[in-house]
């Protein structure tokens, strides 16, 4: 009896393990997107309105959800203090600080931290140059994991009870 029931929970936690990593996926997705957007405004304000960066980054994170809008409004709010750190170390600390816990994956946050360096000491033309890169950058990866995603959900999901299911047996 007790053995039946280890390995019951075996063979779901396996398979929630599965389904985490498929609802990963998806969230990974939704930060992608969010990042694109936030990249596409940053392209206006800058372009457009001719708002310097930390206005920029406070009005773009009323328009974002947590946590890119603690990132932003920190970023914003450590510009204006005038620290002697430059936009790079800002940047980089504060994606560490607020998107380590986000789906993005260690190459995302770290192209992340490549945008705050390119745009702390740029000119607005190469700024906005910087910002259609990364743009141009976040749709192709977006395309490229909306294909990919059905067959990734569905692949992770049969791994996880496949993978439950094989030890159960094993266990038997």
């Amino acid at each position: 009896m007790q053995r039946g029931i280890t390995l019951c929970l075996l063979t779901v936690c396996c398979s929630m393990i599965g389904f985490l990593k498929a609802g990963h996926e998806d969230g990974r997705l939704k930060d992608l997107k969010i990042w694109y957007r936030i990249t596409l405004l940053l392209q206006s304000e800058i372009s457009y309105k001719r708002t310097p960066l930390p206005e920029a980054f406070t009005d773009i994170a009323g328009k974002v959800e947590e946590p890119y809008r603690r990132f932003l409004l920190e970023v914003s709010g450590e510009m204006r203090q005038m620290r002697d750190a430059p936009l790079s170390v800002i940047f980089s600390e504060n994606v560490e600080r607020y998107l380590a816990d986000t789906c993005l994956n260690g190459e995302e946050r770290k192209r992340l931290m490549e945008l705050g360096a390119d745009l702390g000491f740029l000119d607005k033309q190469m700024q906005l140059d910087t910002l259609e890169s990364f743009r141009l950058e976040y749709r192709s990866k977006i395309d490229e994991l909306q294909q990919q995603l059905p067959v990734k959900k569905k692949l992770y999901r049969s791994l996880g009870v496949m993978g439950g299911l094989f030890l159960a047996v094993l266990f038997l």
